[in-house]
């Protein structure tokens, strides 16, 4: 009777511990929190749509189309900015071989760079 009882409390102790141990996942109740939204907002004062692409020394990525005397906000992708860390923003424009690049601009995560095209 008491060989019984000893393995009726493991089970029940092993059972409250896998319970205790299993959900801390992706069940929703904790969720990650998202980064915050890094932007580019963009003015526009030249008569020529641009192209901008954000770079971090290592790759580089289309981030949308500025139309001709105009403005844009554009969003930086994740991951090229997960800490802070310094970005190059090239403005290609569209029918044109001249192409613009600022310095090195230091971001963190949730600003919003502004950037004006004459």
């Amino acid at each position: 009777m008491r060989r019984a009882t000893l393995s009726a409390t493991l089970a029940v102790l092993l059972a409250l511990a896998l319970a205790a141990c299993g959900g801390g996942g992706s069940s929703g109740n904790n969720p990650r929190p998202r980064p915050p939204a890094t932007t580019v907002a963009v003015v526009n004062r030249d008569f020529l749509a641009y192209t901008l692409y954000v770079s971090n020394g290592l790759q580089q990525q289309r981030l949308g189309t500025v139309q001709a005397v105009s403005s844009a906000r554009l969003t930086i992708p994740v991951a090229f900015i997960q800490t802070a860390t310094s970005l190059r923003f090239i403005a290609d424009p569209i029918g044109s071989d001249a192409v613009a690049r600022t310095f090195n601009i230091n971001v963190s995560p949730g600003e919003t760079v502004n950037l004006q095209i004459f």
